[in-house]
């Protein structure tokens, strides 16, 4: 069909009599959608020739016309990979044989072999003398990225949040998704938006707006519908485009399996099917978005059936511009200020590359290693075997030789929870040393609030506080959940030794809480008091149930109060909490431990403990496998045997007196009891473990009580959202 609407623009170097309808697979592998498009075109045809009164017997001639007329003008993929680029013509022409299509002698599929992201290139005279074929298949698809415009763009492109495909042009066209309404999105963490899928989902959208009109149809990750980074994506599709979103969800990382819902294909990341439709005019701001949960075969069914799917319209809002359904209690959870709105900086925790190297057990152990590095008669070769160095593109062992030694770089880091280790906190020996936020952590008395902007999982059981240099993983080991890190106070000087600090608090966020409380001048609570606070609200477990959906998609909010009573008093248990969890308020419990001629470990208390924790074991005990049974985690653990209970492990060394929810309490991704034990296989424990440990089991079990005891303080004055304010700031 020609273009017959006067409205529509005929872009630059088409003719008229061109084809309206263009399709284009930009990522076509086996050309399995091409064969589909082929199937129902063929069926459409015969029915509307059967409508048309014409015989059966005339159907082969008429099809044989109108393939090398009206299909093959207008099919087109593009392939990177020479075996399904050489399969996908196979099976097309399998399938054409199969409708009854017999090939001309001059006729050819166009499906070719190139990378869809990259530009039309000029490189056919390098191939010419070596491979022709090549290099005629170098000058037709050159040809067809220059002069083509597609209307119709589908596939099923790849996922790689890592992606190779670092094309100049892609990147250009990238920046329209890194902004919205002009205005940067000054994202930290980036490499998700840049993902494979999302480029070929940028390239689709310029190749059909460059026609002015048409459609999308893209079979993708699901994770750019809510995830925060992709916001500005969201925001310029549903300007150019009417949208319809089927999330087929099966997302592992998001625990989906677990609960039976399973993913269509062998792979880990939920996935989607996105029609996205570009008319002649502006499209309304709304988006049709569907969902369906279950097993591969009733997802199957389903998808068979799609009149049965029920789907809702969706009106994406600032600030997110998210494609899914609306969540209850929306509106009364973005009233609330989001933690970027409480501080002034907030990034991502320190990453060093080398973690087996660059992270060490003890400050000695620290300088001994970085001592070698500086030894000049120790060449790079005995380095890189003694302590398995391999350089990577933001770790070179050249650059941490050159950065010499000085013992002021030696600085404990929070690697995990009630886990301190050492590190040397130079900026060339570290892939990402974050130093905006870990530098004021480096003074004595900072500490910092610990929370991801994302949820792989469910619960939220991420929050947490550090006063040293932090790791990215201090809180979850997984990609999306690493830890920001919004530090209480900041450096003045820009001198790692200089001490004069400021509040990181937003004076913004101050001013209108403070005006919330009726406090004002030099009535204003203090940084640390609101600190705490917020510490609190953030361990209420009717916070986290309340707002579970929520705080899976971007940094959480804070409710924030009017009644001062209410604020004293949550301030008061997060200050306990903060001090629990920096391992401060057991410090006057004053815990020895000696081991006694029986054998035993035995505890000594100036103060009882709120839970007793009695080691038994060897004066050296060594950490094998850990398990725990009858309120006792074991070191040894013998693992029951196959389809026992876990909670049916023996062993002969451990700490006894463990309740059961405090061995099952978790911070972030980590359990914490078992985490640190196992971290520690292999080692010795020496008593200044076996107090910590201790304290660590002390620490959890007050955690505990502290959350419930949050939760009934904010009962007793109103509750669930009657305690807060729901206007924002």
């Amino acid at each position: 069909m020609a273009i017959r609407n006067p409205a529509i623009k005929i872009p630059e170097g088409v003719s008229p009599k061109e084809p309206f309808v263009q399709i284009l697979d930009i990522a076509t592998g086996t050309a399995t959608f091409l064969v589909e498009v082929i199937d129902v075109i063929h069926k459409t045809m015969t029915d509307k020739w059967r409508r048309e009164g014409r015989l059966e017997l005339e159907f082969d001639r008429l099809w044989n016309e109108y393939v090398p007329k009206c299909l093959l003008p207008r099919l087109y993929g593009y392939e990177l990979l020479m075996a399904p680029y050489a399969i996908a013509h196979m099976k097309i022409g399998l399938k054409l044989f199969e409708t009854g299509y017999r090939f001309g002698s001059d006729e050819r599929v166009h499906v070719y072999l190139t990378n869809a992201l990259e530009p039309p290139q000029d490189f056919s005279d390098r191939l010419a003398f070596d491979a022709p074929a090549l290099a005629h298949e170098a000058r037709a698809v050159n040809a067809v990225k220059r002069r083509k415009r597609f209307t119709v763009v589908i596939g099923n492109p790849p996922y790689s949040v890592y992606s190779a495909n670092d094309i100049p042009t892609i990147r250009t066209l990238m920046a329209d998704y890194k902004q919205i309404d002009g205005v940067s999105l000054d994202e930290v963490r980036i490499a998700p938006l840049m993902d494979d899928y999302c480029k070929f989902i940028r390239l689709a959208d310029h190749l059909v707006s460059t026609s002015a009109l048409g459609l999308i149809g893209m079979i993708t990750n699901h994770s750019f519908l809510t995830g925060p980074v992709f916001r500005g994506m969201r925001y310029s599709l549903k300007s150019r485009y009417s949208i319809s979103v089927l999330d087929l969800h099966g997302n592992y990382f998001r625990g989906d399996p677990a609960c039976g819902d399973t993913n269509v294909f062998e792979i880990k990341p939920g996935v989607c099917i996105s029609i996205l439709h570009r008319p002649n005019n502006a499209p309304r701001a709304s988006v049709s978005y569907a969902e369906i949960r279950g097993t591969f075969e009733q997802k199957l069914r389903n998808l068979s059936d799609t009149p049965t799917v029920q789907s809702m319209e969706v009106v994406p809002q600032s600030p997110l511009h998210a494609w899914t359904r609306m969540l209850s209690g929306r509106e009364e959870y973005h009233s609330y200020p989001s933690v970027t709105d409480m501080f002034q900086i907030g990034t991502l925790g320190m990453m060093t590359g080398k973690d087996h190297f660059m992270i060490a057990w003890s400050r000695e152990e620290m300088a001994e290693r970085m001592e070698s590095v500086n030894d000049k008669r120790i060449s790079d070769e005995t380095l890189r075997r003694k302590f398995d160095l391999a350089d990577s593109r933001d770790w070179v062992l050249q650059n941490v030789r050159n950065a010499g030694f000085d013992t002021k770089w030696l600085v404990p880091v929070n690697y995990r929870p009630f886990d301190i280790r050492w590190t040397y906190y130079h900026k060339d020996c570290h892939a990402s040393p974050q130093r905006r936020v870990n530098d004021p952590m480096v003074t004595h008395g900072n500490m910092a609030l610990c929370v991801p902007r994302q949820l792989a999982a469910l619960p939220f059981e991420h929050c947490f506080v550090t006063n040293h240099v932090t790791e990215m993983s201090l809180i979850s080991n997984k990609t999306k959940e690493a830890n920001r890190v919004f530090p209480l106070f900041l450096r003045r000087s820009k001198s790692l030794l200089g001490d004069e600090a400021t509040t990181n608090m937003a004076s913004g966020f101050v001013r209108r809480f403070a005006e919330l409380l009726g406090l004002d001048g030099a009535r204003q609570p203090t940084p640390k008091y609101l600190f705490h606070y917020a510490y609190a609200v953030f361990h209420s477990p009717g916070y986290r149930s309340r707002y579970t959906e929520f705080l899976k998609i971007d940094f959480p909010r804070l409710p924030l109060t009017s009644s001062l009573d209410l604020f004293r008093a949550l301030a008061k248990l997060g200050g306990e909490l903060v001090a629990l969890h920096l391992v401060e308020a057991q410090v006057q419990t004053g815990i020895s431990i000696r081991h006694d001629e029986t054998g035993e470990w035995t505890y000594a208390y100036t103060t009882p403990p709120p839970v007793r924790v009695a080691f038994t074991g060897p004066a050296e005990p060594v950490v094998d496998k850990v398990g725990w049974s009858e309120e006792t985690v074991w070191i040894d653990a013998i693992k029951p045997k196959k389809g026992a209970a876990d909670t049916d492990v023996t062993g002969t060394v451990g700490f006894r007196g463990v309740p059961e929810e405090v061995w099952n309490f978790h911070i972030g991704g980590y359990q914490v009891c078992e985490k640190w034990l196992k971290d520690r296989r292999g080692r010795t424990l020496g008593a200044d473990d076996l107090v910590h440990y201790h304290r660590i089991v002390v620490a959890l079990h007050e955690t505990i009580r502290l959350m419930a005891e949050i939760d009934r303080v904010i009962d007793a004055h109103g509750g669930w959202p009657g305690a807060f304010m729901t206007n924002k700031l």
